[in-house]
């Protein structure tokens, strides 16, 4: 998964001529919280971070907060606290692909919310890492930025141009009707 979907915009756009936009759905999903009272708990990030982040998370004045932990509790922790709390909304930030595994296995055993996977979205709530200047949101090089920013992510970003050929390939296969 491309970590800000540009790769998914292009893909409906090369593959279905579908045009679609990025969302901020972690921020979207906390203010349908706040909106529809839902219950929600928070998991991931380093725990200064979270900390912050569920701080500011609690500015929301009709959010119900259920629970909410670090991403540095045992795997087993979190889905006891995730189950005992009954959320309806689940938001997890620890990165691709670790949340979306998490995610799989929270949900086959807690059975219950919806889970957002919102990878560094704590971390940019919290103040610790800036989000992409608009202009490079806008054109789908949100990931440059972080690259620019974490260069140790170089051999996590190599996937990219591999992801981009195949979807090339494939979309020309298509055109031509294979």
């Amino acid at each position: 998964m491309v970590y800000d979907l540009a790769g998914a915009v292009l893909g409906l756009k090369w593959l279905y001529g579908i045009r679609s936009q990025k969302n901020n759905m972690p921020i979207k999903a906390l203010k349908a919280a706040n909106e529809g009272d839902l219950r929600a708990s928070i998991v991931g990030a380093n725990e200064a971070n979270h900390n912050q982040a569920v701080d500011i998370i609690g500015r929301y004045p009709q959010i119900n907060l259920v629970g909410h932990m670090h991403g540095y509790h045992s795997k087993e922790d979190i889905i006891q606290s995730v189950d005992i709390a009954k959320p309806q909304l689940i938001l997890v930030a620890m990165g691709s692909p670790r949340q979306e595994l998490f995610a799989a296995e929270l949900l086959s055993q807690v059975k219950s919310g919806f889970v957002i996977g919102c990878g560094g979205a704590l971390d940019i709530l919290s103040g610790e890492l800036n989000r992409a200047p608009q202009f490079m949101i806008d054109n789908n090089l949100e990931w440059l930025f972080r690259l620019y920013k974490e260069p140790w992510r170089f051999k996590r970003q190599l996937f990219l141009p591999v992801f981009v050929a195949r979807l090339f390939i494939v979309s020309v296969l298509r055109k031509l009707n294979f």
